[in-house]
């Protein structure tokens, strides 16, 4: 039975006296928000065809699977309630330079907004509307930290203090240097592909299927809370490595028993 890999917290950059980390969202705290999620939908957004796709938990791995971008602002919302957040585009490529990302599943980290044409032209054609009086030039890449959902569940648009917006000359830059998919017009989803390949041309905003994943977090901690974070992380390795000696040593005690009764 295949278990969520425990590869605990990931210091990604100091933020003055604070910094920010990363680690993944499994077990037991990940059933949790999925279970909020999948309540919220079905109470605020139950006519809403967006939220009738793959989005579920698996028991044997203990994450969450499926993933759009509808979803993903959802399951930032319920992180947001407990001092979280799904990773920003600069956390996640971090992330992903880490070594950290596995290949075979996809993950969104929010969306592309290149103009007000198509695909997905009503919900670019708000967002467009909101960067202009925020005096944001396009494009705009936005992640789930700087999205909301409107009350129709299929219109998004940005939050009152929104995050991690990259926009203008910047965006196409960052574009250039870190995608290698990237769309032209509309608005599209920021996802790495399960090839391990950065994609901001994906235009299905509500596709989501089962290769799909959620499964890692960010926030900010102090230096104690790192402290903590890391000296857990160091207990669990160090009891895995007892365990393994205590282990090997009862193997060759059993060994030399089995040798001195033959």
């Amino acid at each position: 039975m295949e278990k969520q890999q425990d590869i605990g917290t990931v210091v990604l950059s100091p933020v003055i006296e604070k910094y920010t980390i990363a680690r993944p969202l499994a077990g037991e705290e990940a059933r949790e928000v999925y279970n909020e999620v999948r309540g919220r939908a079905e109470k605020d957004f139950k006519n809403s065809p967006v939220f009738n796709t793959h989005f579920s938990f698996n028991e044997d791995k203990g994450v969450i699977t499926g993933s759009n971008t509808y979803w993903g602002i959802l399951v930032n919302n319920a992180l947001n309630e407990r001092g979280f957040r799904l990773p920003t585009i600069t956390e996640a490529r971090e992330l992903d330079s880490e070594g950290k990302l596995s290949n075979n599943v996809y993950r969104d980290f929010g969306m592309a907004v290149y103009n007000d044409g198509t695909p997905n032209q009503e919900v670019a054609k708000k967002l467009v509307e909101e960067a202009e009086k925020r005096g944001w030039e396009l494009p705009v890449l936005a992640p789930f930290e700087a999205l909301r959902l409107l009350k129709t569940g299929t219109r998004i648009s940005f939050g009152k203090d929104p995050k991690g917006i990259i926009s203008g000359d910047e965006a196409r830059q960052y574009l250039s240097d870190n995608f290698t998919y990237k769309g032209n017009s509309g608005a599209r989803r920021l996802i790495r592909n399960r090839n391990g390949y950065w994609n901001a041309g994906w235009s299905g905003l509500d596709d989501s299927v089962d290769y799909g994943r959620v499964d890692w977090l960010c926030g900010e901690a102090t230096r104690a809370d790192l402290e903590t974070a890391v000296l857990k992380d160091v207990s669990k390795v160090a009891k895995a490595e007892i365990d393994s000696l205590n282990a090997r040593i009862e193997s060759a005690k059993q060994a030399a028993i089995k040798t001195l009764k033959g």
